[in-house]
């Protein structure tokens, strides 16, 4: 999924300001909530915050991360 997909939260608020759950990440990255659990134990996948008994991710950590795991696509000539 394009970093750009992944461009607005909940409720179409900024994903700059949204806490999303386990659900949202795995459903913005089209990925089951078992890969999320599983990235989290095993120390893998997007940096995560606890709010109160609920775990969520910062929309800026989870776009950091993507960036990071993006690999092989094609470099963009300069404009």
């Amino acid at each position: 999924m394009p970093v750009a997909a992944l461009g607005a939260g909940a409720a179409g608020r900024p994903w700059g300001t949204v806490l999303g759950a386990e659900t949202e990440l795995a459903t913005c990255l089209a990925c089951s909530m078992r890969t999320v659990e599983r990235w989290r134990s095993q120390g893998e996948g997007p940096p995560w915050v606890r709010k109160g008994r609920a775990v969520a991710y910062r929309t800026g950590d989870v776009l950091d991360w993507v960036r990071q795991e993006t690999r092989g696509l094609a470099k963009q000539p300069a404009p």
